[in-house]
Order: structure tokens, then C-alpha cells, then sequence
């Protein structure tokens, strides 16, 4: 299974809730000057393995898909 779980959201309220669903990490793109995708490569020293997108945004999916390893 997945050792890292890693949810993003603009809610930051939502985390508790994903937790229950297996959230180990969250991450709010308000709460950082760079890209989400540039966050998550930096906190997962060099990106994810897989991405999931759970959302109709077009400019979600580009952040989901840039932030997996190469």
C-alpha cells in the first residue's frame, strides 16, 4: 500500500475528513508562494509515484500530473 497519502485542498477544514480516508499529508496551494506541484516535488524529494485527481478543474489536473516522478 501507500506509505504517503498526500491530499491537496484550498479548505484546509477538509483534512480531518481525509484522514479518514488515509491523508497523511495536506497541502493548502494558498499557503505557499510556489506552484502545488513544486511543493509536493520538494516534500517528496523529487516527486510522487502515482497522482489521482478528484476534480473538474482542467489547471488541477496539469498540477497533478507535473508533480509525478519523471
Amino acid at each position: 500500500g501507500a506509505g504517503r497519502i498526500i491530499g491537496v485542498d484550498l479548505n484546509p477544514n477538509r483534512f480531518e475528513e481525509a484522514k479518514k480516508f488515509g491523508v497523511t499529508d495536506f497541502v493548502n496551494p494558498k499557503e505557499h508562494d510556489k506552484p502545488v506541484q513544486q511543493v509536493i516535488i520538494e516534500m517528496t524529494d523529487g516527486g510522487v509515484d502515482r497522482s489521482v485527481k478528484c476534480t473538474g478543474s482542467v489547471q488541477a489536473m496539469i498540477q497533478a500530473f507535473e508533480c509525478v516522478h519523471e
